[in-house]
């Protein structure tokens, strides 16, 4: 079925990821109307940006989402982390979280490991709930311009194919590092790039060197500067390995 797009809205946010998906939470909280697009017809499926800061938790806090991001995510208590020079180091290292003395303070919603596959359907799920007509996935921004006091933005429906000519106050881009939005305003990234070059492959079963507790996962990468692995155990249902590609024979 097509959707159906207003021709007049006061925002259109273009992406659905964490960021995107936490702005429509927001805005539907605080009473605005606003319209949520997004390329890809459903959320991510496989494991990245899988640290969510304090900062993060105390906004979804207010939007009583942290006990469901914490039933989500694994528990700071088994974040545990190894760090040698291969994954046969003799001597690896292995960290786990700070204890913390009796009586000193703590940070009301500290951080959390959970990783954007699991994070995305539950932010979804919670912007559907509140806005339930104003999600669209499976849609993509063409083009915009601005006109006066607004902007006049060109989307795509992915179902139908035709294209809708919305009206609105601001366009907010939330569509990662190949924006649409900041390519179409001129904007340019500033800096180093190509900082890092991975290969990636997902493993099944248990990681991590003697640990073989049921439901247990793990991630591993390689930097390319130093030359060190380290990962951290998991618990999903994947386990990713990265490592560079100058490696692989």
């Amino acid at each position: 079925m097509a959707h159906v797009f207003p021709a007049i809205t006061p925002v259109v946010i273009v992406g659905g990821g964490p960021v995107g998906l936490t702005l429509s939470i927001l805005l539907s909280r605080y009473g605005v109307e606003h319209l949520l697009v997004e390329t890809h017809p459903g959320t991510w499926r496989h494991l990245k940006a899988r640290g969510i800061a304090a900062r993060s938790m105390k906004i979804f806090r207010r939007c009583g989402l942290e006990a469901d991001l914490r039933r989500a995510g694994l528990p700071a208590d088994q974040v545990l982390f190894y760090r040698g020079r291969t994954l046969a180091d003799p001597g690896f290292a292995r960290t786990g979280p700070v204890r913390r003395l009796p009586g000193e303070a703590r940070i009301p919603s500290p951080g959390l490991i959970c990783s954007q596959d699991a994070l995305e359907p539950l932010l979804l799920r919670h912007a559907q709930q509140l806005a339930p007509h104003r999600i669209r996935f499976g849609c993509r921004l063409v083009s915009f311009t601005h006109h006066g006091d607004g902007v006049r933005a060109v989307v795509e429906d992915g179902v139908s194919g035709t294209w809708h000519t919305l009206c609105t106050g601001w366009l907010v881009g939330c569509d990662g590092a190949t924006s649409t939005v900041r390519a179409g305003a001129g904007l340019v990234m500033q800096g180093p790039a190509g900082l890092g070059h991975f290969f990636e492959c997902l493993l099944p079963g248990a990681a991590g060197r003697g640990d073989r507790r049921s439901g247990q996962r793990g991630v591993f990468r390689q930097r390319t500067r130093p030359q060190r692995f380290y990962g951290h155990r998991q618990e999903l249902s994947r386990s990713l390995c990265k490592r560079s590609p100058c490696l692989v024979s």
